[in-house]
């Protein structure tokens, strides 16, 4: 059932294949009518508001420390799952300061502004070499075909991991990236993920040994830098913890944000034509894909645990419950945004929460930002009669990371 506002709010489903298609119309009924909302299906708050949500992403006293204890596990029955559980406990996403603090200062050097546009070529040329694939024909499946691997080929890239290991990379991203965009999992599910977890957390330590016997200092991909570093800040549990974390998360939502983006511009085709013609205006193709990135944020959702009673809305949010700010929601906020609802190329202060923001903001989003600077531009003028295929479109049934499951299209 899609959302109205006539929809009583009992009725409301953020997990149902309607809102996952088309999450907006359950976003504007909530941020309406209940914008501190009581989910019994989440089992949590959920705030749709952009003074809420921006407000909450600095706040203290709802912690990104959100899973459980190791030495609880077995409370949870999670015992079992205890190789998975100590190693996303130590990823800076499910950290607060001052532990967050010191894992992301030291591996934020390779995603500083001026590091990754030092890759500029680099992505460049990849997206040269995957469009060149798709010269003379007439049908493309753009996720496969673009949008999985440029994503997966420049994390790899920047982390140092060796091309012939892209194949098992995208296979142990996939399970890693279903952990993170669940709010519940089956055991299953959650074996499958520990799983590649473990075998990714294998490879990628034979790879930080070997490259710490190379110690070659001419080496300054990520991997290399904190291999010579050993000691001075990370553990290798911790190095190895969020190296995967950076694959996972820097492959599956850019994936999410360059697929995203091909589907609303292929929906409105004045604005692909816009972007078309100027593509050549570093200052608008910065603009657009801001505004993309509002309007169809690849990360819809994140989770925090309250760890002191606070006020939102007059509603009363009690210490040990959850809360999930609706980042999607925020950034179509009327009262924020003007006509949010309307792609605007030339939006002025377009300050949206794709990124989140606070010392949580996305480490990789000027990774994220250039990729798609330059894949977007380059698919609409290599191919300027695209458009899609006219199947019907199917989004991942994920209500915190929204993306296609395929995005064919017609290239002539």
């Amino acid at each position: 059932m899609s959302a109205t506002p006539d929809t009583p709010l009992s009725s409301v489903s953020l997990l149902s294949p309607a809102t996952f298609a088309d999450p907006y119309p359950v976003a504007r009924l909530l941020r309406e009518q209940d914008p501190v909302h009581w989910s019994r299906e989440l089992g949590s708050w959920v705030l749709t508001r952009y003074a809420d949500v921006s407000a909450c992403l600095h706040d203290p006293r709802l912690s990104a420390d959100r899973l459980p204890p190791l030495d609880r596990l077995a409370e949870f029955g999670l015992e079992p799952l205890r190789p998975l559980m100590s190693t996303v406990r130590r990823m800076f996403l499910f950290l607060d300061p001052p532990q967050h603090t010191r894992l992301r200062r030291t591996v934020n050097r390779a995603f500083t502004r001026p590091s990754i546009e030092a890759w500029r070529l680099e992505i460049e040329c990849i997206v040269a070499t995957l469009l060149d694939r798709l010269e003379g024909r007439e049908r493309a499946e753009l996720l496969t075909e673009v949008a999985q691997p440029l994503p997966l080929a420049m994390i790899r890239l920047v982390l140092g991991i060796p091309e012939e290991a892209q194949p098992r990379l995208e296979a142990w991203s996939e399970d890693v990236s279903r952990f993170f965009g669940g709010f519940s999992h089956t055991h299953q599910v959650l074996a499958t993920v520990q799983h590649s977890v473990v075998e990714f957390t294998e490879y990628l330590r034979a790879l930080l040994d070997e490259r710490r016997r190379e110690n070659d200092p001419e080496r300054l991909d990520l991997l290399s830098v904190l291999a010579r570093d050993h000691g001075d800040r990370l553990t290798d549990d911790e190095i190895l913890a969020n190296a995967i974390l950076l694959v996972a998360a820097g492959h599956v939502t850019t994936t999410d944000l360059i697929g995203n983006g091909v589907c609303a511009l292929l929906r409105s085709p004045s604005h692909a034509t816009l972007l078309r013609e100027r593509a050549g205006v570093p200052g608008f193709v910065e603009s657009a894909v801001e505004e993309l990135l509002r309007c169809e944020s690849p990360v819809q959702m994140t989770a925090r645990l309250v760890v002191e009673d606070l006020e939102l809305g007059g509603r009363q949010i009690r210490k040990g419950q959850w809360v999930v700010l609706w980042l999607g929601a925020a950034n179509r906020d009327p009262d924020r945004f003007a006509d949010p609802d309307r792609i605007d190329f030339e939006r002025t202060d377009n300050k949206h929460v794709a990124f989140g923001m606070g010392s949580h903001f996305c480490i990789g989003a000027p990774l994220a930002r250039l990729q798609a600077q330059i894949v977007l531009p380059a698919l609409l003028r290599r191919f300027p009669d695209m458009r899609l295929a006219g199947a019907p479109l199917v989004w991942e049934q994920n209500a915190t990371l929204r993306g296609l499951k395929a995005l064919p299209v017609m290239l002539r």
